[in-house]
């Protein structure tokens, strides 16, 4: 008889039990401590823009009825050796000192970081604790920086003091040409110059200001870095062999403390079957755009007191140095 009480008081003992599976982008950690078990299910992995507005990192966990468990999310240090960095105690709702603002908690136990940036960058951890039990999912973080617009050829038709204009190239059917221009980092660049210059839609490039389809214009980004104009769909450039120069406009983008850029922007629906100029940027994709029709906000575009009716939208973002 003292034997079998033995072998059940051996029985009851305290056991723990973890056990981990690894997916391509998936953590899932099981806990069992005695009758209590606990499941943290977290991933999968995530990527984002620095300065994107928000990014979600998942968890949930599961478990038996019992008292509240003591959730937290870490973040594993870059140097190996060193202490996780608490980021927020779910249980007490405590965002910590880095993430005051800049974290929340939805959908249970998911993690959602605002404003990101380079530095949020890694693998961050949520644990789930509960009457001794214990189990963790991680989900890894990934923020890549903008990489810089390529530089292309500026051309023999840049001129220098164009006016300040949103109605860049006039006559219509109009093209909308709006997009951002950020750094590296993918930080918005405010009071950014645009000058902007391109063939007509016969494809010559006008050289007197005082002709109404001049073609050229100088626009600035605001605040937030957004640009916009109007322009209309450029011809084909030159006459001859040289006619098979894919449709572009031509870019230069300037800013304080910024290298000065010479680009061009390319159609996507308009590239041809080759590109003569073996400098020029045609078959890079950062390079080109895709028009689209416009929304029903973007339908009609006021400059000054004229507004003009829209046929087709054309988004382009521009990353400087």
């Amino acid at each position: 008889m003292f034997a079998f009480f033995s072998f059940l008081l051996v029985g009851c003992t305290l056991c723990l039990q973890v056990s981990a599976q690894q997916g391509t982008n998936e953590t899932v950690a099981v806990t069992t401590v005695a009758v209590t078990t606990v499941a943290v299910t977290a991933g999968p992995d995530r990527q984002a823009r620095p300065g994107a507005e928000s990014v979600f990192l998942p968890c949930r966990y599961t478990g038996r009825e019992g008292a509240p468990p003591s959730v937290r999310w870490w973040k594993e240090p870059d140097t190996p050796g060193q202490p996780r960095t608490e980021v927020y105690d779910v249980t007490n709702d405590l965002a910590h000192h880095g993430y005051l603002g800049r974290a929340e908690i939805v959908d249970q136990a998911s993690l959602r970081l605002l404003k990101v940036t380079l530095a949020d960058a890694g693998t961050y951890v949520c644990t789930v604790e509960r009457d001794g039990g214990y189990a963790e999912g991680s989900v890894r973080l990934g923020v890549q920086g903008c990489s810089p617009t390529p530089r292309d050829v500026q051309g023999p038709y840049y001129l220098r003091g164009v006016p300040h204009q949103r109605v860049v190239c006039r006559g219509g059917p109009y093209m909308l040409v709006k997009g951002t221009v950020r750094d590296s980092r993918c930080s918005a660049v405010p009071k950014a110059t645009l000058e902007v210059w391109q063939a007509d839609p016969a494809g010559c490039y006008k050289i007197n200001p005082e002709r109404p389809s001049f073609c050229r214009g100088k626009v600035r980004t605001d605040a937030q870095g957004r640009f916009s104009f109007l322009t209309v769909r450029p011809g084909k450039y030159g006459s001859g062999w040289w006619q098979a120069r894919p449709v572009h406009v031509h870019f230069r983008v300037t800013a304080p403390r910024r290298r000065t850029l010479v680009t061009q922007m390319y159609f996507s629906n308009n590239l041809g079957e080759k590109d003569p100029c073996k400098f020029c940027g045609s078959d890079n994709p950062s390079q080109l755009t895709k028009p689209r029709p416009p929304s029903s906000d973007e339908k009609n575009y006021k400059v000054g007191g004229t507004r003009y009716r829209i046929q087709e939208v054309t988004e382009w973002d521009i990353v400087l140095n």
